[in-house]
């Protein structure tokens, strides 16, 4: 078993206090890489959402009470079948490494922040059974929630022209885009998908299915994703084919 670093140790002890989350990786940061985080899965969306509509509040205050930047984003990939996210530290200004020593007392201040608290936490309506199973498929006939926009195009002109999508539409896009699209003038080609917040769990799978793909040399190429939330409670995912 390996030992926490030191100044993420609260962070880590509170995220785990909550029913239904649990720590997967951390980091208190390092010379090469200051920033300091904590990978975590989650039964559901809506918690981690919360804490991050939370912490871009506190972000766009002017009395900013912390010396790191936090954020909390999808993580796409699934522990356990569970979907997981990063809470991520950035130095602010160019103290880097040197605010490491803060480290504890500031991830204490972070949790009175969330107010976390195990007993607060309400499981929600997230679109998983009662077992608490993430459902892989949805209804061909389910309605177009979902809206795609893709191609090297996307990146060259920053076009966020979207069109709605089922999720096996969106599916049968992503995996033609991945086999047979190639990246022009040098930049990689990039899918973006955006989806409610309650719909969001089958966005885990897709990349679940396509790193399974990678990993047999389907498509001749890597990919990356990163994902965001955004404020009218929807999830953005960007994969970017290299």
């Amino acid at each position: 078993m390996k030992t926490l670093e030191k100044g993420i140790i609260p962070l880590v002890d509170a995220l785990n206090d909550i029913e239904g989350l649990k720590t997967r990786y951390s980091c208190h940061g390092h010379v090469r890489d200051p920033r300091a985080w904590v990978i975590f899965s989650s039964l559901d969306v809506e918690l981690p959402y919360q804490f991050c509509e939370k912490l871009r509040a506190v972000a766009e205050n002017h009395s900013y009470p912390f010396r790191h930047l936090w954020t909390i984003r999808p993580w796409f990939h699934l522990y356990d079948q569970l979907p997981g996210f990063i809470i991520e530290g950035r130095p602010v200004g160019h103290f880097g490494l040197l605010l490491r020593k803060y480290l504890s007392e500031e991830t204490i201040k972070l949790k009175e922040l969330l107010f976390i608290d195990g007993n607060e936490h309400q499981n929600p309506d997230n679109g998983c059974k009662e077992n608490n199973e993430v459902p892989i498929s949805v209804d061909p006939s389910s309605p177009r929630v979902f809206r795609l926009a893709a191609g090297a195009p996307v990146v060259i002109r920053g076009n966020r022209f979207t069109t709605p999508v089922t999720f096996n539409e969106l599916c049968h896009e992503v995996l033609y885009q991945m086999a047979f699209q190639k990246a022009r003038n040098g930049n990689k080609a990039l899918i973006s998908i955006t989806s409610p917040l309650n719909h969001s769990l089958y966005l885990w799978h897709l990349i679940s299915t396509l790193r399974g793909m990678e990993h047999e040399d389907a498509f001749g190429r890597r990919f990356e994703t990163e994902g965001h939330f955004i404020g009218n409670r929807h999830v953005i995912l960007n994969i970017r084919c290299c």
